[in-house]
């Protein structure tokens, strides 16, 4: 019997089966279903192996991650408490192997020389061919590349530039100076010349001005009382054997051009001397307040000496009676009471009369 390969179509044209007898055809037949059967079999065994293959390299590659990832915080423990102890700094952390530029955190590939702490997609190389290690900053705890690191003398902590520029503009906006190291208890202290490639132009202008500021007694020092200005000044100190009894009350700010009073370091309270100003209650202080007062100033209005209302006279006698039921005399402020009069200002016969 010749050799042949069983097919899968039932209408394909086979001319060995016309030379066989019916029994034989259908045993043969028999043969190929069982045949086809046993192939589809081992077909779907293969699918089934190849398939448990690839979940045992997952699993594998999983576990492999997951070590990976263990070594790199046992790793970065050690770096840090090598150093200072209690210490924020930041430990650098440096590839093992220096020719596989593309191995990748998490890629599941672990390049030759040993295992990689950290890695970085692209590291860059410095003109002596020398690799910029990545870093771990002990503020945002980001790696970050060590050129984005800031460095000084004369102080071991490293922290990111962006980390360093925010702790510097925090000091500024409180006005604490000296700027001391990020670092906790290091006496270590900042100046802007060492910050100037990394900060930016408004926060170095800001330094200069506090420190500016620092330098100026705290006796000579005050701020333009406008809240849209609120410029640092300085009092003028007359110098030796010049006239020290002159004092200037109306000055103008060279900030916002605007009058004030330097004396009482207030908008400018036009109409109103010193010591009439400070005699008025804060909340007489404002200028549509004051506007008033001047008013009443203009007009001679007086105040009841019991609430400070003012009260205005447009005709009458002297005795005025308040709001709040108290009875005075409108040119002294003399109390009335008893239905007596209680001076000898002028006014109140014309009100005896009456009565």
């Amino acid at each position: 019997m010749a050799n042949y390969r069983p097919s899968t179509s039932e209408n394909e044209y086979d001319p060995a089966k016309e030379q066989l007898e019916p029994e034989e055809q259908e045993e043969l037949l028999f043969k190929q279903d069982i045949e086809e059967a046993m192939s589809a079999s081992l077909d779907e065994l293969a699918h089934q192996l190849q398939l448990e293959e690839v979940i045992a390299f997952s699993d594998a590659l999983l576990a492999s991650e997951l070590q990976f990832q263990e070594a790199l915080i046992a790793s970065s423990n050690a770096c840090s408490s090598s150093s200072t102890p209690n210490s924020l700094s930041s430990p650098e952390i440096q590839e093992c192997d220096e020719h596989d530029d593309n191995t990748q955190v998490g890629s599941g590939k672990r390049p030759r020389g040993g295992p990689v702490l950290v890695s970085s997609p692209k590291r860059a190389r410095t003109a002596g061919n020398e690799v910029d290690h990545v870093v771990l900053c002990g503020i945002c705890l980001e790696a970050k590349q060590n050129s984005e690191f800031f460095d000084r003398e004369g102080c071991s902590h490293r922290f990111c530039n962006d980390c360093t520029a925010q702790h510097v503009l925090a000091k500024l906006q409180e006005k604490l100076i000296p700027i001391s190291c990020p670092e906790p208890n290091c006496s270590q202290t900042l100046m802007p010349d060492q910050c100037e490639t990394f900060l930016p132009g408004e926060t170095l202008d800001m330094w200069h001005l506090v420190l500016v500021e620092a330098d100026i007694p705290e006796s000579q020092r005050f701020y333009c009382p406008y809240k849209d200005c609120s410029a640092l000044l300085v009092k003028d100190v007359p110098e030796f054997g010049s006239s020290a009894g002159a004092v200037i009350n109306q000055s103008e700010c060279p900030n916002c051009r605007k009058l004030f009073c330097a004396q009482c370091v207030v908008p400018w309270h036009a109409g109103f001397e010193c010591n009439e100003y400070q005699r008025l209650s804060p909340s007489e202080r404002e200028q549509d307040d004051l506007k008033l007062l001047m008013l009443a100033k203009e007009k001679q209005w007086q105040r009841c000496p019991k609430c400070r209302t003012l009260v205005e006279r447009d005709s009458g006698c002297s005795h005025m009676i308040c709001r709040c039921s108290f009875q005075f005399c409108y040119k002294c402020g003399s109390e009335w009471k008893d239905a007596r009069v209680p001076c000898a200002c002028p006014g109140w016969q014309e009100d005896e009369d009456d009565i």
